[in-house]
């Protein structure tokens, strides 16, 4: 039997309510920091997929709000407004103290825009990784089921999304522009926003294609502009977190959206793509043997951009399509095959998944993922030489040594692993 926690249904209702209304007076800063705070917490302690996502579809008035919510584009007068509802409580001496209260008269748009995503962005960014989680798990183009048990006077309540208006019920051109303004580098000086945007946004064209037509289209801001920031500032050590390959994790997504597209996009920003890859491979030749092996699928992809970016585009005179001379795309193919093994081999095996993902206490898909990479790295010969009568944790540590394979990435799989043993003992006890 689930147990209730009525402080945790309260903080999704208080989050449900901002999202639909953000100007009205209820809930204040305060209170909606309590509540995504709560459901921050219940959702890095809930460690199986399984019951995060139905942690996520059980809340479908939530997910309806937020989409709504974070697709919208606000005018910086509009912003203003919802800071002053969140500063009205007379109750709160937060709220009666805040310089938020009165608008921040004269401070400008832009500092006001900047005070609104420090204070909003949490609050997004938890509803973000619930809507991921959900697109994560449905069949690209296959919407959800209404039920037939719910009310026409109740259409929060079922699934979602329903439809393409269910689920960018602001439109493709307004939605991408929106993202735009929660992932600005300028306004965060961590990953979290970046990748967690950008993470959202491959989900949505991975799980409907003509949103990610529409990323494709110029300026190419959240795409390209964006990452490629993120990687320099990485590069030039002004961020302290993160990783300099957010493009590559999303631009595999967006080349199967559409492949014609995608060459535009590269050709349109070929010299700022260029600089920004050659200082990257620059930057990572400094680094030892030992984490050039680790990122050996990115360094591969990165090294076939450039080939292919410095190559001359070919147009196709019978069809009028552009792309890069076949010649150029030997080093690019590899890479993408090596990030077409990270998204298969390191996943295990389908059967395997396909357990792991129905079973409702024991699903081991994340340990799955982690176990793959640990025997890619090893290699064949040494892992299956770890499998033989008389091997023990001795010859495993100097395996992993020998390979220079990071020891705070062996302990935590051996903790992930050892915990979803644990859990399958007490489940068969």
């Amino acid at each position: 039997m689930n147990k209730v926690n009525p402080a945790l249904d309260k903080a999704f209702e208080l989050l449900t309510a901002f999202l639909k209304e953000p100007t009205a007076s209820y809930p204040c800063v305060t209170s909606l920091t309590c509540a995504f705070e709560l459901i921050s917490q219940e959702w890095e302690a809930t460690a199986s997929e399984a019951r995060r996502l139905k942690m996520a579809r059980s809340r479908p008035q939530l997910l309806r709000a937020a989409i709504r919510f974070m697709t919208l584009d606000l005018s910086s007068a509009e912003r203003v407004e919802i800071l002053k509802a969140l500063t009205k409580c007379e109750n709160c001496y937060l709220c009666r103290v805040s310089p938020l209260r009165d608008g921040c008269p004269g401070a400008g748009e832009e500092p006001m825009d900047h005070v609104f995503h420090c204070v909003i962005y949490p609050a997004v960014s938890i509803t973000i990784q619930l809507l991921t989680c959900v697109l994560s798990g449905l069949t690209q183009n296959k919407f959800r089921n209404p039920k037939e048990d719910t009310t026409a006077r109740k259409p929060d309540v079922q699934p979602w999304p329903l439809c393409p208006e269910d689920l960018l019920p602001n439109g493709l051109k307004t939605s991408v522009k929106a993202l735009e303004f929660w992932a600005k580098p300028e306004y965060t000086d961590e990953i979290d926003a970046i990748s967690t945007v950008l993470k959202f946004a491959g989900a949505l064209a991975n799980f409907y294609p003509p949103f990610g037509r529409e990323l494709l289209q110029p300026p190419y801001t959240l795409i390209v502009k964006i990452p490629i920031q993120h990687m320099e500032d990485c590069i030039n050590g002004t961020v302290t977190r993160g990783s300099v390959a957010l493009f590559f994790e999303i631009d595999p997504v967006l080349a199967r959206s559409d492949r014609d597209e995608w060459v535009k996009l590269l050709l349109a920003n070929r010299d700022l793509l260029l600089s920004a890859f050659e200082r990257l491979a620059s930057h990572v030749s400094t680094f030892p043997p030992s984490e050039l092996e680790t990122r050996d699928p990115t360094l591969t992809l990165l090294k076939g951009y450039l080939e292919m970016l410095k190559s001359e585009a070919i147009v196709d005179q019978r069809t009028g399509k552009i792309s890069f001379n076949p010649a150029h795309l030997v080093e690019f193919k590899k890479g993408q095959d090596k990030y077409h093994d990270l998204g298969s081999s390191y996943l295990g095996l389908a059967q395997c998944q396909k357990e792991a993902w129905k079973h409702p206490e024991y699903p081991h898909k994340d340990a799955c993922i982690m176990v793959c990479l640990l025997r890619k790295l090893l290699g064949p010969d040494t892992w299956s030489q770890l499998w033989t009568p008389g091997s023990d944790s001795k010859k495993f540590e100097d395996a992993c040594l020998a390979k220079k394979i990071d020891r705070e990435f062996v302990k935590y799989v051996g903790e992930r692993v050892m915990f979803l043993s644990s859990m399958k003992a007490r489940l068969r006890a």
